[in-house]
């Protein structure tokens, strides 16, 4: 059947949805998921989990959106995920969307996502990676996104597990988990780049972040937002230059509250348990980092916050250092043994 645009086949007659609120487009297959972009302002919801593993040996995944039209709909994941998509010798941003605005992206998961770039000149600072996307304006939300293996080897200026540079606004990535490695210039295993404005609530990163030139951070790489609340860290931290177990470069203002850091940290220029360069006292507090695998760390660190053994680190969160975690709403679980984790992971 000769395929015409999204959702639609020659002799079939099945409806996929008109794009809006009330009748969204439904996604069952690779080349409609790629048909995303052929309506940047509609709405989406994924019906299956789908494997692109043998549409990517056809053909060349060109990521949903550019920066001068931009994904602005809305897209539920409905529980399902996005398997294997993999991009080679890239040239372009990656991400399974090049650029979103004011969009909603929700209840979704990654899972393989590979992306390697073989370019050896630092391409404009507009070029970045996401596994989600490479680049969000405006107000977006990303709630909910399970990132679950892969890769992301660039050159390129700024690499994410979520989201790689995200220009401002009020963007807001919320209940989001990743475990995939990252290795760039600048690196995050949730945001590359943030500015002024964006928020990150109740997100954990499991993958190693390295940087070979500037900064790595297990939640951001360089950070100018309002806030990284309640969240949490276990992949290590490598870099040249400055490392972070929450963020790596701090600019502004932003707020890290109630976060945790149980990592290796390790920066030739500088490294810290929480907050990498730039962070200080006024605008950290109630976050704890592990001083066992990282004795070699000023304790408390830069930001006044101190470092505690595994065992310490490894206790119930009511009653214990992290009694102040519960004035988030019992937002956290943990025991005996273990380190706290998040009521909404899956």
């Amino acid at each position: 059947m000769a395929h015409i645009g999204f959702g639609r086949w020659l002799g079939d007659p099945q409806d996929f949805g008109k794009g809006s609120s009330a009748d969204p487009y439904r996604i069952y297959t690779p080349q409609q998921l790629y048909d995303v972009r052929n309506d940047l302002q509609g709405n989406y919801t994924l019906m299956r989990d789908i494997d692109m593993a043998a549409w990517c040996l056809l053909n060349e995944w060109i990521p949903i959106g550019e920066s001068a039209h931009p994904f602005i709909g809305v897209f539920d994941g409905n529980d399902h995920s996005i398997g294997n998509i993999s991009v080679t010798n890239a040239t372009r941003n990656g991400g399974v969307f090049g650029a979103v605005q004011n969009c909603n992206i929700h209840d979704l998961a990654i899972v393989d996502f590979t992306y390697s770039s073989s370019v050896s000149v630092s391409p404009p600072s507009s070029y970045s990676c996401g596994t989600l996307a490479a680049i969000a304006k405006g107000s977006c939300l990303f709630n909910k996104i399970v990132v679950d293996g892969g890769s992301i080897e660039t050159t390129y200026a700024t690499a994410g597990g979520i989201v790689g540079y995200s220009s401002g606004g009020s963007n807001r990535i919320a209940r989001c988990k990743t475990n995939i490695t990252i290795d760039a210039s600048i690196a995050g295993g949730i945001a590359g780049t943030t500015q002024s404005g964006d928020a990150v609530y109740m997100c954990c990163s499991y993958g190693d972040i390295t940087s070979t030139e500037t900064v790595a951070g297990g939640i951001a790489g360089i950070w100018a937002g309002d806030g990284i609340i309640d969240c949490y860290v276990r992949g290590e931290i490598t870099g040249t230059g400055y490392c972070g177990g929450i963020a790596a470069l701090t600019i502004g203002n932003g707020r890290i509250l109630r976060c945790y850091s149980a990592n290796t940290i390790t920066g030739t220029i500088y490294s810290a348990g929480i907050g990498g360069y730039g962070a200080n006292s006024d605008y950290v507090a109630q976050c704890l980092w592990n001083k066992t695998i990282n004795s070699t760390h000023a304790n408390p660190d830069n930001t006044g916050t101190i470092g505690y053994t595994t065992a310490e680190m490894q206790v119930p969160i009511s009653g214990t250092i992290y009694e102040s975690f519960n004035f988030a709403g019992n937002f956290w679980t943990g025991g005996t043994g273990v380190y706290p984790t998040l009521q909404w992971e899956p």
